[in-house]
């Protein structure tokens, strides 16, 4: 496989676009890379992108995914018990349902990616791109029979000591049975994907009629992108290949035979507002970014969606 690959768009399969970012990198051929805009559907990628050998060298030990959990036991049962009342998993979920509104608000806030466990029987789940198995861990908790899938040996590995069931490889690489789940999850592993458009389609193919998939991607039409540009925290360069807005993640969702969409963005604010890093430049960008996003919708750093398969 080439070491730096240009690829077409994943949607509509163009080859030409406009550069929206042009950023320097020692590692690229010619010494910069782009955020390229499809000319025919909109749709964002990274031109040119890292081939498998190469993008290997850029998942370091300690990248995030693979790392396990990190939270103390307070942080953690916070984390669990604001889940349990969005989510009306089996125990003190059922028993918080007249919060669940409540909940369901804050977990917008707290979570990118929110699965109701609200119904008997529990659903059958499976996330693709699951690092060590975060999610997996809390839904198997709660009774959810659970299947992860992910490229990485490093987060199998952790994934089985923590007595999960997680695959190696990719998604299109498993013997998996048609209408077999009935939710499948990209939590910000999407991006990740040579073939987005090509996974969606086998993840409807994996679904259940009415199952959901449940996606949170980085919005490639984000303010953050606009005005931090190459400093932009989900950039992520080169781990990310596609930067989605909201219309083309819907048209990829079409295109794959889901329907009944909903869409939720939010920013991420953590990292702008860190004191040791706020000057007058910074304080300036996040009150650019705070009047776009109050003036054009669906600007804010991350998108969180989910459809139905029909």
């Amino acid at each position: 496989m080439a070491d730096w690959i240009f690829p077409p768009c994943d949607l509509c399969g163009d080859m030409e676009g406009e550069d929206i970012l042009v950023f320097k990198h020692r590692d690229v051929p010619e010494g910069s890379a782009s955020i390229r805009r499809c000319g025919r559907c909109g749709l964002r990628r990274l031109w040119p992108r890292p081939g498998e050998q190469v993008l290997k060298r850029y998942y370091s030990s300690d990248y995030r995914a693979y790392i396990g959990r990190r939270r103390s036991p307070a942080q953690q049962a916070v984390w669990d018990f604001l889940r349990d009342g969005a989510s009306g998993a089996p125990g003190r979920g059922r028993a918080l349902a007249p919060l669940r509104p409540i909940f369901r608000l804050l977990a917008h806030w707290a979570f990118d990616t929110n699965v109701p466990l609200d119904r008997d029987p529990l659903p059958r789940i499976l996330d693709v791109g699951c690092g060590f198995g975060d999610l997996l861990l809390y839904w198997q908790s709660r009774g959810a029979d659970t299947l992860g899938v992910d490229f990485d040996q490093r987060a199998v590995d952790l994934a089985h000591k923590l007595g999960l069931q997680v695959l190696a490889g990719a998604l299109e690489e498993q013997d998996l049975p048609p209408e077999s789940f009935d939710v499948v999850v990209f939590n910000h592993s999407l991006e990740h994907l040579p073939h987005p458009v090509g996974t969606l389609k086998l993840a409807a193919r994996l679904l259940r009629r009415g199952g959901t998939v449940h996606i949170a991607v980085p919005n490639g039409a984000s303010a953050g992108l606009v005005l931090e540009k190459d400093s932009w925290e989900h950039l992520s360069f080169p781990l990310h290949f596609w930067f989605f807005n909201v219309e083309t993640l819907l048209q990829s969702l079409k295109s794959a035979g889901f329907s009944q969409f909903k869409f939720h963005t939010k920013n991420l604010w953590r990292g702008r507002l860190a004191l040791s890093e706020l000057s007058f430049q910074k304080t300036r960008t996040i009150w650019e970014i705070m009047k776009m996003n109050w003036t054009t919708i669906h600007t804010e750093d991350v998108i969180s969606a989910t459809a139905k398969r029909m």
